[in-house]
């Protein structure tokens, strides 16, 4: 081990300059090599018991009686200039302006649990604050997700030893009633038809394509290719929420009403939608078409519904299940069939019409109410047949 303090020293044009203050040299045996920095002081003394503390901590940190030194720095900053660090450090790595609004709201959170830094986070506060805070499960269960996120960050960072919320359980939402709700074909139809034309284009781009209200704000003209062989519209990693470009086919009626709308002579870098609904213009859009905005369950229909929309009617169309998941856009299948199908709108009632007759007797030729059936020829293999069963089958029948 290597542990002194000295007044570092050089010539220059020939004569000797030597420091004012002391500096510290110290190398651990578990250190490659040795460190060197100014102690800040003149006093000898001093500098030998600033050197010796720094000796001792770097031994209860190898010991773990102390947390290591980025952690004890991060201990003392508070938690919302952290989470800048990491709102900064996603934007670096491309994540879209809505991820980083999510996680912004994370400022929010903090506040109402108390949490000023590292140490004020325990499971106890966040369950109090989920308690009392008269939110839904499905917003309580993305805080403590979002969280999670954010402490998982700075552990890659070195900046936290754990998450203090990892055994905080999530809430059962198994039995919460959706909150939003898909538009019917119909209802679709009529919204289309009874709003002001540029609005009613942007509707039925956003129930044909799946595309999110972010996604249609930052569509240029020069996104869209209307006039190819195979028309589509082209969705930049950087405005979307999945992290990659995606081209979506347009249908016929869908790419007349969009030449429709693009002025002559008009700029590739312009926007497309100059504006896109809010909720309040939707509502009243759907006033107008004479759609209720909640159902009798509650459910909203709001802009997003129109996404749910596009999934529902392309499960009901028996889209295979990769496919669905690939037009959506999202990364499982699991994440399309669990939140983007309303199962109200499915046609179950036909699907269960497609079941053959159980109940039917088969005839001795081999007939259903006239129908040939392929029956195994079983006349040479006997039969068993339990005591008092045959009254019980043919009770059945």
């Amino acid at each position: 081990m290597i542990c002194f303090v000295k007044k570092r020293s050089r010539r220059i044009n020939g004569v000797l300059h030597t420091s004012e203050h002391y500096y510290g040299i110290l190398k651990m045996p578990w250190e490659p090599k040795e460190t060197t920095w100014s102690l800040g002081t003149t006093d000898k003394r001093e500098a030998e018991r600033l050197l010796h503390e720094e000796r001792v901590r770097r031994e209860k940190e190898r010991n773990g009686v102390l947390p290591p030194r980025p952690q004890q720095k991060a201990a003392e900053k508070p938690l919302n200039e952290l989470l800048e660090k990491f709102l900064a450090d996603l934007q670096v790595i491309g994540r879209a302006e809505g991820t980083l609004k999510k996680y912004r709201n994370l400022l929010v959170v903090f506040r109402r649990c108390g949490w000023d830094k590292i140490g004020d986070v325990t499971p106890r506060s966040f369950c109090d604050y989920r308690a009392h805070i008269g939110l839904g499960p499905r917003t309580l269960n993305a805080a403590l997700k979002d969280t999670g996120t954010f402490f998982r960050w700075l552990r890659r960072q070195r900046m936290a030893s754990e998450n203090p919320l990892e055994l905080v359980p999530t809430v059962d939402t198994r039995r919460v009633e959706k909150y939003r709700r898909a538009l019917t074909a119909e209802e679709t139809r009529k919204l289309i038809a009874n709003a002001p034309k540029n609005r009613a284009v942007i509707y039925l781009l956003a129930v044909c394509t799946g595309l999110r209200r972010t996604e249609l704000e930052q569509l240029t003209i020069g996104d869209f290719q209307l006039d190819s062989a195979a028309p589509f519209v082209r969705v930049r990693a950087g405005t979307a929420k999945h992290p990659k470009d995606s081209q979506l086919r347009l249908r016929p009626e869908l790419v007349e009403a969009l030449q429709s709308l693009v002025p002559a002579g008009a700029k590739p870098s312009e926007r497309m939608f100059p504006s896109v609904p809010r909720v309040r213009t939707f509502m009243k859009d759907l006033a107008a078409a004479g759609i209720p905005f909640e159902d009798d369950k509650g459910r909203r229909a709001d802009f997003h519904a129109l996404r749910d929309t596009f999934g529902t009617q392309l499960a009901s169309a028996g889209v295979a299940p990769f496919v669905l998941k690939e037009l959506m856009r999202h990364s499982t299948v699991q994440q399309s069939e669990k939140y983007y199908i309303d199962a109200r709108h499915l046609p179950l009632a036909a699907a269960v019409s497609s079941l053959p007759n159980f109940t039917t007797p088969v005839e001795n030729n081999g007939t259903v109410n006239g129908t040939v059936t392929q029956v195994a020829d079983r006349q040479n293999e006997p039969q068993a047949v339990a005591p008092g069963r045959e009254g019980r089958i043919s009770q059945t029948l």
